[in-house]
């Protein structure tokens, strides 16, 4: 039924999960090539530490202030994509923090803490790490998640709401 989400249980017993790893064929051969990871050095400008560094902090600002209440996932979950989107590129942070900053300044945001809020908000954030064929609906369930996930969150102190003001502005220059 649309609305109601089965438990994990039931999920667990209609849904199979399996990894390109695990896949072979009749002979017991490998589908697909294994996977080999290079690390690559990348040389970051003086402005990318400073945002970096701007951004460490706000995220530790936010999970001090999930400690004492509110959902510890959602900040553990938006603080992990805006440090991703980081170091994926600067317009695609500057993008991610736009559509947060906008949820936390469209209203009161803070939903009451329930069993069926805390499994929406897990089910959006487990959908941001299934495979998409195309880069727009990865990009629509990061959006969706966000914006779940934000309205699970306490909202910005006065330091905080200075802090995502300064990230905002640091990020123009480097992502123009």
């Amino acid at each position: 039924a649309r609305n109601i989400l089965p438990d994990d249980k039931q999920l667990n017993q209609v849904m199979i999960r399996r990894l390109k790893s695990d896949l072979v064929d009749a002979a017991g051969n490998l589908l697909y090539p294994k996977r080999v990871l290079n690390a690559l050095e990348v040389p970051y400008t003086a402005a990318e530490r400073n945002l970096h560094q701007m951004l460490n902090e706000f995220c530790a600002s936010r999970e001090d202030g999930a400690a004492s209440g509110g959902s510890s996932i959602g900040v553990s979950f938006i603080n992990q994509l805006l440090k991703k989107r980081l170091f994926s590129s600067p317009a695609a942070f500057a993008s991610t923090l736009e559509k947060h900053a906008a949820t936390l300044e469209s209203g009161p945001q803070k939903k009451e803490k329930s069993a069926m809020g805390e499994r929406i908000l897990l089910k959006a954030i487990q959908r941001v790490e299934e495979d998409y064929a195309n880069d727009q609906d990865v990009e629509l369930a990061q959006t969706e998640a966000v914006e779940e996930a934000t309205r699970h969150i306490h909202p910005l102190s006065p330091l905080q709401k200075q802090m995502l003001g300064d990230l905002r502005v640091s990020v123009q220059p480097i992502h123009l």
